[in-house]
């Protein structure tokens, strides 16, 4: 009987560093947490209300398996996350749906939007993803300003890992702004080769935001850039 009310804040032991709960409640087998922040190299991110499974299985096999929810406002989050080691995870079956403005917080990008992000499995290694396998789906995303957004159009992102390379190809699924190209990420290590096109484009103040990222080229502009973070 002891062991099925151990205190939910126990559980915190187990959770990864940059992962921090506040107001948690329950038993550290299911319970919650009132407000949840995951730290990230690029920031943080409020995950709002925290809920959570542990499985007693799990802890058997030393690779703690926990199922988590949260909800902040419009945004949603569900997965299943084993704990393997320190720094080490691996996520399953997780889905996400949040604003696209979230984006402001990790590059001077100013676009809105809904965005979609359903991942059937990912590996996380000192807080950077080693492995996804997935699709992103970036839908009624607009480029925001101050006299009014423009509408862009709507775009999937699927993302495969190869040979330790996490690679993403953009496909425009309808919309004035054709996007295409790639995304790749090993280690910390990342690459853009990027191609826009499109009649958005003779939008002067989109096509003035975007000179100041990207090249311009017959067809458009190119966003292309290489580096480490």
């Amino acid at each position: 009987m002891m062991i099925a009310t151990i205190p939910a804040h126990l559980l915190t032991v187990l959770l990864p560093p940059n992962l921090s709960l506040v107001a948690v409640s329950g038993t550290v087998w299911r319970g919650e947490a009132a407000r949840a922040v995951l730290s990230t190299p690029a920031g943080s991110m409020t995950l709002g209300r925290l809920s959570w499974r542990l499985s007693p299985l799990s802890l058997i096999r030393f690779s703690p398996a926990v199922e988590l929810r949260s909800q902040w406002g419009n945004q949603r989050l569900a997965a299943t996350v084993n704990v393997r080691g320190a720094d080490r995870l691996a996520l399953k079956a997780l889905t996400a749906e949040f604003d696209a403005g979230l984006i402001r917080q990790f590059a001077p990008l100013y676009v809105g939007g809904r965005l979609r992000l359903d991942v059937a499995q990912a590996e996380i290694a000192g807080g950077v993803p080693t492995t996804v396998n997935g699709r992103l789906v970036w839908e009624q995303a607009v480029w925001t300003a101050d006299r009014g957004d423009s509408a862009l159009g709507s775009y999937a992102l699927p993302v495969e890992t190869r040979d330790s390379v996490i690679t993403g190809e953009w496909i425009t699924l309808e919309g004035p702004l054709v996007i295409e190209g790639t995304v790749q990420l090993q280690e910390r290590n990342y690459r853009l080769d990027i191609d826009l096109s499109g009649p958005a484009l003779t939008d002067p103040m989109l096509a003035a935001s975007l000179r100041m990222m990207a090249v311009p080229t017959a067809g458009g502009f190119e966003l292309a850039a290489e580096g480490r973070f």
